[in-house]
């Protein structure tokens, strides 16, 4: 009997997907929210599970814990064994100094690319810190529910991405039932983190990225208005279903190998979809996740 080779790839996938099937994944591991005493960790896990970091300022002695933030602060309604946002802030730091950490997600430790610590400075102390200018609105998924613990990711850039004038990365998470506000203050510096970013209405624009795990990702781009005016640079509504695949599941707006191991592992009852995820799932519309589905994942990857 000889197999079409649709059929072949999907035995090589799950070949190569065997050792971590059930297992979640991680994506968009991001720092952002750089000062001169903390910064944030954030990510996306394609399964529910804990996260926190391990940091330090050498690395030989990546050695201080840090729990999710919601953990830290008990907020209610938040279980740290069920969440795929992941939102990590050390504190009490150094200014101007060098740190190393890597992220434990699900049990299992995450370095950069290369396979090495992450790596950062914290920025110089300063006594000139600006008014914040204020970004808000709300998270919406596909359906126009509200999405508590979206990651909201931003940064202000001058003239279009040719431009060297970038600030860094700032972040937030929406709260109940969906609404978010960023403030830049402190926050928004240059790249280098040599100065504050000092924003220029009509010359720069605010780039955004949400993350929502199984309810979607995003990406918006919008002029900063006159600020010196309004007070703040504006409401901004985020639909989740905007910049994701309709049939994405793991939460990083695309089909990848993550949207199949889940696949698998849901067929081999390894480990469950969600209501939702079945939904997107099921692309021949028969009520059940099976072998048609995962060779129409394949094929759109």
């Amino acid at each position: 009997m000889r197999f079409g080779p649709t059929v072949c790839m999907i035995a090589l996938i799950m070949l190569m997907c065997a050792a971590s099937i059930g297992e979640a994944t991680v994506s968009n591991i991001e720092v952002s929210n750089m000062t001169s005493q903390s910064f944030v960790v954030t990510w996306m896990s394609s399964g529910f599970e804990r996260g926190t970091i391990r940091y330090g300022t050498s690395p030989t002695s990546v050695t201080i814990p840090v729990n999710d933030v919601r953990e830290r602060d008990q907020v209610p309604g938040f279980y740290p064994d069920s969440t795929q946002t992941h939102y990590i802030v050390p504190i009490e730091l150094q200014p101007n100094a060098q740190y190393y950490f890597y992220v434990t997600s699900g049990g299992t430790d995450y370095y950069s690319d290369s396979g090495a610590l992450f790596e950062l400075a914290t920025a110089p102390l300063s006594e000139n810190v600006p008014v914040g200018d204020m970004v808000f609105g709300d998270v919406l998924d596909s359906n126009f529910y509200p999405v508590y613990d979206a990651i909201i990711l931003f940064h202000f850039e001058r003239n279009g991405m040719e431009s060297t004038e970038m600030s860094t990365y700032l972040s937030g998470l929406s709260d109940h039932p969906s609404t978010y506000q960023l403030f830049t203050g402190a926050f928004a510096y240059y790249k280098d983190t040599s100065s504050f970013y000092t924003l220029i209405p009509d010359q720069d624009r605010i780039v955004m990225r949400a993350f929502g795990g199984d309810r979607g990702a995003t990406g918006i781009e919008a002029n900063v208005i006159d600020h010196y005016e309004v007070g703040h640079i504006g409401y901004i509504n985020i639909d989740l279903s905007l910049g994701s695949h309709e049939n994405d599941l793991d939460g990083d707006g695309a089909i990848g190998r993550g949207d199949v191991e889940l696949i698998i592992g849901h067929i081999m009852n390894i480990s469950s979809l969600t209501a939702q995820q079945q939904d997107r799932a099921d692309l021949d519309n028969n009520g059940t996740i099976n072998i048609a589905d995962l060779i129409g994942y394949v094929n759109m990857m």
